[in-house]
């Protein structure tokens, strides 16, 4: 059994030993070097992902994949649509996020004559978490219903991924 120190310690140089155990919670974010070069492997990684549409054209109904799960796990953090010009009128445009196929969002976005241009407008997400392998796509769906489409529809997803 080694020797136990029941006070604080300072030591002006070097620790050297085979072996360290830092108890949990000791070691912060502030107590990392910048220089510290950690792997990608043992850190969470942010994905910002965007779709756009054209700016001068009304919107055709498209789908698009914009991210394939490569983390252990991952989890939505954020979604948002916008116009870069709005809908006129009773036109409408739904964005959907899906994952595998299936929505992901408590209910599409809606974008219509009520946003301005660029007004984002952000989701409830109702289902959060990601598998490795989950496929994350963006349905655009424009509904004219007596007005004018919006032009140049944009969505951004964030998400977190573990990486094992």
């Amino acid at each position: 059994m080694g020797a136990r120190l029941g006070e604080d310690l300072y030591v002006a140089g070097n620790i050297n030993s085979r072996t360290l155990t830092i108890p949990a919670g000791s070691l912060l974010n502030a107590g990392v070097g910048a220089a510290a070069a950690i792997a990608a492997t043992k850190q969470i990684q942010q994905h910002v992902k965007h779709v756009s549409q054209e700016s001068g054209t009304a919107v055709p109904d498209e789908e698009f994949c914009i991210h394939v799960v490569y983390g252990a796990t991952g989890t939505a953090v954020a979604f948002e649509a916008g116009a870069v010009v709005a809908s006129v009128g009773a036109a409408t445009v739904s964005v959907d996020l899906h994952k595998n196929g299936t929505t992901v969002l408590s209910s599409p976005i809606t974008l219509n004559s009520n946003q301005t241009a660029y007004e984002t407008v952000t989701a409830t997400i109702g289902t959060s978490s990601f598998v490795d392998g989950d496929v994350l796509e963006v349905l655009i769906d424009g509904t004219v219903g007596g007005g004018t489409l919006a032009k140049g529809v944009f969505a951004s997803l964030v998400l977190r991924e573990l990486p094992e």
